[in-house]
Formats: C-alpha cells, sequence, structure tokens
C-alpha cells in the first residue's frame, strides 16, 4: 500500500484579499457611525463600557490583522505562534466583535437623532398651526375695518377701528392705510396685500424649514440602508421610516405649492366677483318676494280668501326650491290652515287670561295688583326667552322685589294740615298780636323727621335686599 501524503499550502494572496475586504467594510461602518454622530445630537448621555473597549479591540484587531495598511503587515500575528490561516480569523473575529458594539452604538445615535428632528417638525407643525390662526385674526380685523366703512360716524365705530388697527399693526408695522373726512378708513385693499403677501410668506418659509427636516431623516434612514453591516431588520425598519417621511415630505409639498399659487390680484377678483353675485341674487330675491306680497295682498283686498291661500301655498313652495304640483299644493294649504287655527286659538286664550287678570285686578288692594302685575310680566318674560313657569323661589324673590318697589313708588306723604297763617280783621288792621294763628313748629319737624326716617329705613332694606336676597 502506498502511502499519500498531501500539504495544504496557505495561499497568502486570498489571505490578503479577505483582510482587505473586512478593512474596507469596517471603513464604511466607521463612516457611518462618524455620520450619524458627527454633528447631529445624540443621546447626551454616558456611552456604556463595551462601547468604550470596542474601538481599542477594533484598533487592536486592525493592527494585528493588517486591516490599516495590509500589505506586509501580515506577519504581525508570528507572535501569536498560529499560521496566516488561524491569524487571519482571529483578526476577522476582533474586527466582527468591534463592528457590532460600533454598530449598537450607532443604533441608538440614529434613533436619538431622528427623534430630534422628528420633533423640530412637530415644533414647525405648530407654529404653522399658530400662524394660520393668527393670520386669521389679521383678515378678520381687515374684514371689519371694511364693515365699519359703511356704518356711518360714531364713538363705537372709532373705537372699533382702532382695536382693528391694533390687531393689524402688531405684527405688519407702517400699513398705507389713512382716514378721510367721513372717518373712513382708506387703502384697504393695499393693506390687504401687503398682510396676505406676508402671511403667504410666513407659511412657506415654515413649510420649507419642515420639508429640510423631513429630508435629513431620510438621508439619516438611507445611510443605515447603505452601511453594509445593517442587518435585516434595519433595512426593514429604515425602509419604513423613509415611506413614512416620504408621505410627509409630499403633503407638505403640496401645501407648499398652493402657496406658490396665490396671487392676490386673483384673489380680489374672484371675492368682489362673488360679492357681486351674491348682491345681485340677495336683490333679485327680495324684487320677487316684494312682487309676491304685492300680489297676495291685491287678492286679499280683493276678497278672495280661497286664491289668496292657494296663491300664498305656491309662493312657500317655490321660495323653498321644491317641485309645485297639486299634492305639493294640497299639503301646504292643509299646513297653512292648520297654522292659522293654532295661531287664532292662541290668540284666543290670551284674550280670555287677559280677562281674567283685569277681573282679579279689581279684588286686589293697589299693593296686590302691583306685585301680581310683576310675576305675570316676570313669567311672560321667561317664558319668552324659552324658559317655563316660574319655580317657588323665583316667585318668592319677585315678589319679594316687588313689594319693595311698590314701597318705594308710594311713600307715606306728609300731612302737616293748614300751614297757612291765619288771623281777623282787627288784628290785620294792626290790632293785637295775639290774634295771629301760626302752625306748631314742633308738631310740623316731628312729622318731617319721622317721614324721613321711614324713608331712610326703606331704602336701607332695598340696598340689604338687592345686595343678599335678590341673588338666584
Amino acid at each position: 500500500m502506498s502511502k499519500i501524503t498531501t500539504e495544504i499550502v496557505a495561499d497568502d494572496s486570498q489571505v490578503e484579499r479577505t483582510l482587505k475586504k473586512v478593512e474596507n467594510q469596517a471603513k464604511k461602518t466607521g463612516k457611518a457611525v462618524d455620520r450619524a454622530t458627527g454633528g447631529r445630537g445624540g443621546s447626551g448621555g454616558s456611552v456604556p463600557r463595551r462601547a468604550v473597549e470596542a474601538p481599542d479591540q477594533l484598533e487592536k484587531g486592525l493592527r494585528a490583522g493588517g486591516l490599516e495598511g495590509i500589505s506586509g503587515r501580515v506577519g504581525d500575528f508570528a507572535d501569536l505562534g498560529a499560521g496566516k490561516l488561524a491569524l487571519a480569523a482571529g483578526a476577522i473575529g476582533v474586527v466582527i466583535q468591534g463592528v457590532t458594539t460600533a454598530l449598537e452604538y450607532m443604533r441608538q445615535e440614529v434613533a436619538n437623532t431622528a427623534e430630534m428632528l422628528a420633533n423640530n417638525v412637530k415644533e414647525l407643525q405648530q407654529t404653522f398651526n399658530d400662524q394660520k390662526a393668527r393670520h386669521k385674526t389679521e383678515l378678520d380685523a381687515l374684514k371689519q375695518l371694511r364693515e365699519l366703512n359703511n356704518a356711518g360716524d360714531s364713538p363705537a365705530r372709532t373705537i372699533l377701528q382702532k382695536q382693528a388697527l391694533e390687531t393689524l399693526t402688531r405684527t405688519h408695522k407702517g400699513l398705507p392705510t389713512g382716514l378721510d373726512e367721513n372717518g373712513n378708513i382708506t387703502n384697504l385693499d393695499e393693506a390687504e396685500r401687503i398682510v396676505m403677501e406676508k402671511q403667504n410668506r410666513e407659511l412657506q418659509d415654515n413649510l420649507a424649514r419642515q420639508a429640510q427636516e423631513i429630508d435629513k431623516q431620510i438621508k439619516l434612514w438611507n445611510e443605515v440602508i447603505d452601511n453594509p453591516f445593517s442587518t435585516k431588520t434595519d433595512v426593514a425598519n429604515a425602509g419604513q421610516k423613509i415611506q413614512e417621511l416620504a408621505n410627509q415630505r409630499d403633503s407638505v409639498a403640496k401645501q407648499r405649492n398652493e402657496l406658490r399659487q396665490f396671487d392676490y390680484d386673483d384673489f380680489k377678483r374672484q371675492r368682489d366677483a362673488e360679492r357681486q353675485l351674491k348682491s345681485d341674487q340677495f336683490y333679485e330675491n327680495e324684487i320677487k318676494l316684494q312682487k309676491q306680497q304685492l300680489h297676495l295682498q291685491s287678492l286679499k283686498n280683493k276678497g278672495l280668501d280661497e286664491e289668496y291661500a292657494r296663491q300664498k301655498a305656491i309662493y312657500d313652495i317655490q321660495n323653498r326650491g321644491l317641485e309645485v304640483n297639486e299634492e305639493a299644493i294640497r299639503r301646504q294649504l292643509a299646513l297653512q290652515r292648520a297654522n292659522a287655527d293654532e295661531r287664532f286659538k292662541g290668540d284666543q286664550n290670551k284674550r280670555a287670561e287677559d280677562l281674567k287678570f283685569q277681573a282679579e285686578q279689581k279684588l286686589r288692594t293697589p299693593e296686590q295688583q302691583a306685585i301680581a302685575a310683576a310675576l305675570r310680566a316676570a313669567e311672560a318674560a321667561k317664558k319668552a326667552a324659552g324658559g317655563s313657569s316660574l319655580t317657588k323661589p323665583e316667585r318668592e324673590r319677585e315678589e319679594q322685589i316687588a313689594k319693595l318697589n311698590y314701597k318705594l313708588n308710594n311713600l307715606p306723604r306728609l300731612n302737616l294740615g293748614d300751614m297757612s297763617t291765619r288771623t281777623n280783621a282787627l288784628t290785620a288792621r294792626g290790632g293785637f298780636a295775639s290774634g295771629i294763628v301760626r302752625p306748631q313748629a314742633d308738631q310740623v319737624n316731628y312729622q318731617i323727621m319721622t317721614n324721613s326716617k321711614r324713608q331712610v329705613a326703606l331704602l336701607e332694606q332695598i340696598l340689604k335686599e338687592t345686595k343678599n336676597g335678590f341673588r338666584i
């Protein structure tokens, strides 16, 4: 039996090519880490010990494996006492350990940077919404100034004009508005142009910044995809993020395009045309309604009640934009008759209630009449506002108010009797002074003082009750 001997020879060139490939991949990963962490913000926290040790291990593996310059460096493994293939495997293992640690660090930095950029977009979106709200307030102020120009001169109009102008000048200084001899604000169209064009620029600038922050995020996630050491999970997650960001960027781009197309002259022409159309339609409708009322009144004056009711039904159907036919006219006539019957019943009941109240008032004292009238008026006012009958506490408060009101309007009068100075014919010709009869001063003063005290007491009671007792 012959002996076969096989010699395994390590190919130096193959080893060097393998190490060179690892070196290139490691350099790419390092660049990705640099891009993720270099000047774009990060967690700001401490780096784990493994992450700190990883660069040293990576550097040692690269140095030992010749990855800093493979040519002529493979022999550096000789101190380890292993063959070239074993040495290559050891160097690659060290490199992979360092790259894995670096990738973990990079993932965290990418996540932190992406979160920071996303928060920037959210803040810009909130600012965008705030800007639009302020813009609406400013445009409302301009609209109010136009309306006030047709309101006639008055102190109230001057105050409202001042408030509207203050709203505008908080953001827009130096608007070319003026005041004519009738107190109207002039140059409102030019002021509106300036305001709206500046508002448009503000919104465009905001959206441009949003687009920049979104593009930064897309670029960041693309670097994750381009990194040869990223796992399938890393790539899939980055792809999903990019798709979401692309949709967000398309929405921003659509808004920017709409703002770029804004032209104030076109806006003003369209608005003026709409106003004119509404004005024409309003006057046409008013003329039509007046003609209808004139026709109906003519029928009523001629005593044509049935024809009046039918024609009114037809007009009501037409004015609601519905089709006029016999069935629609029949239903409308039935509705009109029902409404007329209910109105008549309501009027009849009201007359009966008024008669009853008048009869009851005849049996009451003046004070009771005042209280009853006040309660009736209060309940009518509450029902007119959509409320129900007065509750027991409400009735009690109304009675109290009515009593005090009656007392205030019916304060007792002073009865001082005959205040004249009386005399007789003899005394009048120069006779004795004892013949003169004068009113008693003490009695008069007493009555005045008593009456004043009563008035003061009543006023104090009213003030006290209105302060404490009449609150619901």
